[in-house]
């Protein structure tokens, strides 16, 4: 007989015989579920011809031998926290557990989707972050109690600092405890930086302590034009001789506008402003700071 679970990410049990008519089979599901189906076929070649799983082969068309009564999953013990950026989509289940998991492939696990890049605003702009608490299959760990219980054991909800490791001197948001094992910061970018992430750690008076972890890396591109800047020029220079200077143009955050959309290609117009003599100054008359001065 062969065994086939509704659990899109987990490995479903080898083909065996039954023994006198029965076996016991071990099946390990790794998604959070309210119903979760085992369906058992009965194998009559080499190949399990069950849709989906031979490959290329023709696929049998004919009902399950038997299937279960739907039994719910509940999200294990709760170890990770996750982060998620705008484009990004958390999928519970989605593990990299060898021998548990079935493989990847490409991507992440816990989530799908591509990050997209951020490009600065003025006025000034951000985006919102998700961090979620996870078990070591990615399944959102909470503390719902009673009925809705969907976590066990139930998870006590971390305090939760985002930060931005490539931006230290960045304005953090406010820490805050994760509400049903999630929450969402905003986050306001003022670096440009093609290698641009988002942390995410416990902090006290967190109840719990977990390992800090990173987003996935994404670029964040300068802000539109907002002042020039002379460098690379000389402390003097002779009367009558040309002499090399660069200009560079700056977002209002000094970003140089080399990328992005707000890349700087217009044309700069140079001129010069004659020196005029020097004046006579005049000044008073020395005198002593008074009490009230």
């Amino acid at each position: 007989v062969f065994v086939n679970t509704n659990d899109p990410f987990d490995i479903n049990p080898s083909t065996a015989p039954l023994a006198d008519g029965t076996r016991q089979i071990v099946v390990t599901p790794v998604t959070k579920s309210t119903g979760l189906v085992l369906s058992v076929y009965s194998v009559t070649q080499a190949e399990d011809k069950i849709c989906g799983l031979n490959g290329d082969l023709q696929c049998r068309n004919e009902a399950a031998a038997s299937v279960s009564p739907p039994f719910k999953v509940w999200a294990s013990s709760a170890s990770r926290l996750m982060v998620l950026l705008p484009g990004e989509t958390a999928v519970q289940g989605r593990c990299d557990v060898d021998g548990v998991c079935t493989p990847l492939g490409t991507g992440a696990p816990g989530k799908t989707g591509i990050p997209g890049g951020f490009t600065m605003t003025m006025p000034e702009s951000g985006f919102l972050v998700t961090v979620n608490l996870v078990d070591d299959f990615y399944n959102l760990a909470t503390n719902r109690t009673g009925g809705n219980q969907d976590t066990n054991p139930i998870a006590a909800m971390p305090t939760v600092q985002v930060g931005m490791p490539g931006e230290p001197s960045a304005v953090k948001p406010s820490s805050a405890p994760l509400s049903v094992g999630t929450w969402t910061f905003p986050v306001t970018p003022r670096i440009a930086l093609s290698t641009y992430t988002v942390s995410a750690a416990t902090i006290s008076p967190s109840v719990v302590s977990l390992s800090s972890t990173v987003s996935a890396v994404f670029a964040v591109t300068p802000g539109p034009a907002h002042h020039l800047h002379f460098t690379s020029y000389p402390s003097s220079a002779a009367a009558g001789s040309a002499f090399p200077v660069s200009i560079s143009a700056h977002d209002q955050f000094h970003n140089l506008l080399s990328t992005g959309p707000n890349k700087y290609l217009k044309t700069v117009q140079l001129s010069a402003e004659p020196l005029v003599a020097a004046q006579a100054p005049i000044f008073n008359q020395p005198g002593a700071f008074t009490d009230a001065e």
